[in-house]
């Protein structure tokens, strides 16, 4: 009777304990639902709100594209360059705003091949649109705004070709100094060197004055050069595209090189003394400085040879000549004993061509 008792009691309170719990979970249910159809209408308010953002923005650039078709004078686009690259770098991050920042880079594109037709020219106006686009692209991490960028880029610097100006143009200078300084010292700046390469293969009176900061960018991290090895490389490819492109019209490179005399000398040193922190094929980056060394010594070499031009300079650039080839030819006469030479029958070959190749440098 007792164990009958007790089994009732135990599945009386079972049965109550059910019910509160029951009740329980009903007022968090609820609760729960609530907090989810806020966040939903939240999402949704979000969604519409951006929508009529982006709808605005659209509008926007269809009456900018009206206006710019109706004009004629080519200098009232470069008013609309800073704004709408900014834009290109403030939504390139969103998914949601591919759509725009696609009409942004083909109203940007394709008006600037329209300005070139109708005769733009030189003006402080450019330089500020070169340096508004090097400015943006250190922090644009998106392939589709680089190019537009690139593209840009291109476009201007044609017309400052065109324009054939025999000095180097300070705000353009100072933009891409700034711009190089970067991308050798800092992390995180998104410039690659297709920035440099069309100033510096087109542009020399330009390209020359990146001169110091490109032989301190191709020496290696250790010796205060570029802390990444690809920019490294990158700067190296830089500076022997600068001194083989201005073979033709050398006297101003040949200047600055007797210049920074001391400052090539000891990059000779370095790289030669310590090729084997090239991370990767580090007897492909011997090559690669050599035959950068052999391009500098023949053009001074060439420049105290030539019939005509300023006497000092040519007697100071047949100074180096000498210098320079025995700084290059006792740093290979070490490396022959080095293992990663010793270790390649080609290598040893390879090594003791480039010294007869620098031996034979008048």
């Amino acid at each position: 009777m007792e164990i009958e008792d007790q089994k009732e009691k135990i599945e009386d309170i079972n049965e109550e304990e059910l019910e509160a719990e029951h009740e329980t979970e009903g007022v968090n249910f609820e609760a729960l639902a609530a907090l989810s159809k806020s966040a939903n209408d939240s999402k949704q308010k979000k969604k519409e709100k951006i929508k009529k953002v982006l709808d605005f923005k659209f509008r926007t650039l269809e009456l900018v594209q009206i206006f710019l078709k109706r004009t004629k004078n080519p200098t009232v686009f470069l008013k609309y360059v800073a704004p709408l690259v900014n834009s290109l770098k403030e939504n390139q991050k969103d998914k949601a705003k591919d759509a725009l920042v696609e009409k942004i880079s083909s109203l940007l594109k394709s008006y600037m091949n329209r300005q070139q037709s109708f005769g733009l020219t030189y003006s402080v106006e450019l330089e500020e649109c070169v340096a508004e686009i090097i400015n943006t692209a250190k922090k644009v991490n998106s392939k589709k705004v680089h190019k537009t960028l690139k593209y840009l880029l291109k476009c201007i610097l044609a017309i400052v070709f065109k324009a054939d100006l025999k000095r180097p143009v300070q705000g353009l200078t100072s933009t891409y100094k700034d711009a190089l300084e970067a991308y050798i010292t800092k992390r995180g700046v998104e410039l690659d060197s297709d920035y440099f390469k069309e100033l510096i293969s087109k542009y020399k009176t330009i390209g020359v004055e990146l001169l110091e900061l490109l032989i301190q960018g191709s020496n290696f991290k250790s010796k205060g050069g570029s802390k990444n090895d690809v920019r490294r490389d990158e700067c190296l490819n830089l500076l022997t595209s600068l001194v083989q492109s201005s073979s033709s019209n050398s006297e101003y490179l040949v200047s600055k090189i007797v210049q920074d005399q001391q400052k090539i000398g000891d990059l000779i040193v370095d790289t030669l003394e310590n090729i084997e922190e090239a991370k990767t094929k580090n007897f492909s980056a011997l090559v690669k400085y050599c035959h950068l060394y052999k391009l500098i010594i023949k053009l001074l070499a060439q420049t105290r040879d030539q019939t005509d031009g300023d006497q000092v300079l040519k007697q100071k650039a047949g100074s180096l000549v000498t210098p320079f080839k025995t700084r290059v030819t006792k740093r290979l006469k070490e490396l022959e004993e080095k293992e990663f030479v010793k270790s390649s029958k080609n290598h040893v070959e390879k090594v003791k061509g480039l010294i007869q190749e620098f031996d034979s440098i008048q």
